[in-house]
């Protein structure tokens, strides 16, 4: 790592060992897409996401915490020809700082995409170029000092997210209807509403719900009923856990709302002409798929019980959308 001054201060009781205390003279080069740059100053910053779960008139919140944030990178780079590369940066070695490697680094850092920083701390991480200032100072005639920063990214290098590992639409609304149940059970005493009945299973709305459709336009007259029974209930829930006014409770209300969300997500996605295919003969699902021209998550989203097995047997009716 490049600190700008070539001689470092004798260590008192080690002699003229440079070496003894100096931790960063054994750091690796910092590099962004392959374009090595010396480092005056480097940090580094993060944060948590936090969302704070509030009850009406009540002083403290109950903090969740969602995931970590991307870290962002900074630099002080002194692209500056005066400057001595350290004992690893072989490659800024006999390389004019300025102006060949500041246009070459210049050329990189505007390019989009993601990109692999080698952070002298961290080592490889995959980062977006964030932003860059340049400082050019009548009293330093050899370059420019560069400050730039570097956001971390989980994309992919063309700049496309990786495929969500996500359930289909009916599968997850029985996941979410699962750990909502449990949540229930947890509760001591138990939750009761305003007549001090019970609440039913919400896991066997979500069980009707992966029961195969049975018409060709939309949602069938038995599973729209299904839907609004299922919403009714989580109504009635949450009415009851507000009256509560306990702000421990919030991850029953978020996953009140998630599921509601999800059962309008599903009555958007199955509002479209549906189509019926009885399957000739016994064959694999990836064959069927092709036939019928949609993608597997579209299949399972309206017949969750097709993939049960590797394979659709005959005389099995298919439901799928006009395409």
């Amino acid at each position: 790592m490049t600190m700008g001054i070539p001689v470092a201060p004798t260590v008192p009781g080690l002699g003229d060992d440079l070496n003894a205390l100096d931790v960063l003279i054994k750091l690796p080069p910092a590099s962004w897409r392959g374009v090595p740059f010396p480092v005056l100053d480097m940090d580094v910053s993060w944060s948590h996401d936090r969302a704070h779960h509030k009850v009406y008139k009540k002083p403290v919140s109950n903090v969740e915490t969602t995931g970590r944030n991307s870290r962002e990178f900074s630099f002080d780079i002194p692209f500056r020809n005066g400057v001595v590369p350290g004992p690893v940066e072989d490659e800024l070695r006999g390389r004019p700082l300025y102006p060949d490697l500041y246009r070459a680094f210049e050329d990189a850092f505007n390019e989009p995409t993601t990109g692999e920083l080698i952070h002298p701390l961290y080592g490889k991480v995959k980062c977006k170029p964030g932003t860059i200032r340049v400082v050019c100072r009548g009293t330093e005639r050899d370059g420019v000092t560069v400050h730039v920063t570097f956001d971390e990214t989980d994309d992919n290098p063309d700049g496309t997210s990786p495929a969500p590992d996500a359930p289909s639409p009916i599968t997850g609304i029985s996941q979410e209807a699962d750990a909502l149940d449990a949540m229930l059970l947890d509760m001591v005493p138990p939750l009761l509403d305003e007549n001090g009945n019970a609440f039913s299973s919400f896991a066997d709305y979500g069980a009707m719900l992966r029961s195969p459709f049975d018409t060709l336009t939309g949602l069938s007259i038995r599973v729209g009923g299904v839907i609004n029974a299922f919403s009714a209930e989580l109504d009635r829930l949450k009415e009851s856990v507000d009256l509560l006014e306990d702000v421990g409770l919030w991850p029953i209300i978020h996953a009140i709302e998630s599921l509601k969300d999800s059962l309008t997500d599903l009555v958007a996605s199955q509002s479209a002409k549906l189509h019926r295919f009885e399957v000739p003969k016994r064959m694999p699902v990836a064959q069927l798929l092709g036939m019928l021209h949609i993608d597997m998550s579209t299949l399972i989203s309206f017949n969750p019980q097709i993939v049960d097995g590797p394979y659709a047997e005959e005389g099995t009716t298919v439901i799928y959308p006009e395409q």
